[in-house]
């Protein structure tokens, strides 16, 4: 495949991505700043999602920005990734199902030194999408009300970050990325009662703008062991990190969609917000054989409860993850078998999420496989990962989602500063 048909293609799923993005609903989304999208990129997310400890020669890895310094001298490496997915909502009554795609990064990523990277790149912090009814039935002795609530929302954070790593004794790498976070959160709440006929609806509307700057460090060590086996220990840490913003909210009573009473009293524009993102502190392994096999391990925490929501009345608690996998390359230099270049990967994590609900930490279990598909007579490479998991629980009425999750990205490589020889 050549890269004007690799770009084709990008474009093709990125048209069709764009205009199914409107399809995502996850309930769970709805707490804290929505659901947290920290698994790297597409080679990341098909080995499990771990990143402390991973450094390629070929690979952008922006969670561990120590990773830069292992770029290839004279190379450029641009990756572009979409994502499709669909979810199941399941509760104790009912099943329905969510198709959804989108665009979902893009980076690149160079050597200024030998000793020293550095990567740019544009990449989603979390998302934000729910459509949710709620009924519910009030009593006061004889009198009862039956009403249903209806809450609705979209948007999210976004990261542009720009980061550097530099080796240290042949052993050791340090980095950085200076991240910046912005994005929007839109919020509706309508309030239906049903046993009166001529009450009012009423209706809620909060619209939220944030950002902020966020730095993450990052550390590695590399130790070769008899050649072709090693063995790597990185760790990356953010601390806590203030987004600032504005947000405008907006009461009113409708009747049939006629809006009958706005209470400009209850309204405001312009009103200034601050939200707390926390420590996240991120420790991992890797061993394996050089352009062979790698085996490793992530362990994750972020300390939500010290933090808060859009919605101050977001119940977070601290987050949790483990996260291992694998990956395996035949014969990396084979000439005559392509399938033996291919690069096949596995992974499994298990979160206890920063979200509750009714007092119940939502956790979410799933697992991973992959393939790095090499193009012929180049080092560019396309990543598929698929993801297959499940969020949450039916326990105490709650609803479980299951989900999977297909991501493509199409890897450039290039050589920069070669200068080529004509006869």
């Amino acid at each position: 495949m050549s890269n004007k048909n690799i770009i084709t293609l990008i474009l093709l799923l990125a048209t069709v991505a764009v205009s199914a993005q409107t399809g995502y609903n996850s309930p769970y989304s709805k707490l804290g700043m929505g659901k947290l999208h920290r698994n790297g990129f597409a080679a990341n997310r098909a080995i499990g999602g771990i990143s402390s400890s991973m450094r390629s020669e070929n690979t952008i890895n922006y969670m561990n920005p120590a990773s830069y310094s292992s770029q290839d001298t004279g190379s450029f490496l641009f990756e572009v990734g979409l994502y499709t997915g669909i979810h199941e909502l399941e509760s104790n009554q009912i099943k329905e199902t969510f198709y959804h795609s989108n665009f979902e990064y893009l980076a690149m990523s160079f050597p200024i030194a030998k000793w020293w990277g550095s990567s740019i790149g544009l990449t989603p912090y979390s998302r934000s999408a729910y459509n949710i009814k709620e009924e519910n039935i009030l009593a006061d002795g004889s009198d009862f009300m039956l009403s249903d609530n209806y809450y609705k929302g979209t948007g999210g954070l976004n990261q542009i970050y720009w980061g550097h790593g530099i080796s240290l004794f042949d052993r050791i790498s340090l980095g950085v990325n200076i991240s910046y976070i912005f994005g929007s959160f839109q919020r509706n709440e309508t309030l239906d009662i049903l046993n009166d006929a001529y009450s009012y609806t009423q209706n809620k509307e909060k619209q939220t703008h944030l950002s902020g700057l966020l730095l993450t460090y990052g550390i590695q060590g590399f130790f070769p062991i008899k050649d072709k086996y090693f063995i790597n220990i990185g760790s990356s840490f953010e601390n806590q990190t203030s987004l600032k913003g504005r947000y405008n909210f907006t009461y009113y009573n409708s009747y049939n969609s006629i809006i009958i009473y706005n209470d400009t009293l209850a309204n405001g524009e312009n009103n200034k917000i601050e939200h707390i993102l926390p420590t996240d502190f991120c420790f991992g392994f890797s061993t394996g054989i050089k352009n062979t096999f790698i085996f490793g391990v992530d362990f994750r925490q972020q300390a939500w409860s010290a933090s808060r929501g859009i919605e101050s009345s977001d119940v977070l608690n601290d987050y949790q993850s483990i996260r291992a996998g694998l990956q395996w390359i035949p014969k990396y230099n084979s000439i005559r078998n392509y399938f033996q270049r291919v690069v096949y990967s596995t992974g499994i994590h298990y979160d206890n999420t920063h979200m509750s609900f009714k007092g119940e930490q939502i956790n979410d279990f799933g697992i991973s496989f992959g393939l790095g598909l090499p193009i012929r007579n180049t080092k560019t490479q396309v990543n598929i990962s698929c993801e297959l998991g499940r969020l949450g629980t039916n326990d105490l009425g709650l609803i479980k989602e299951n989900y999977g999750l297909l991501t493509l990205s199409v890897k450039f490589y290039d050589n920069w500063f070669v200068k080529r020889k004509y006869d």
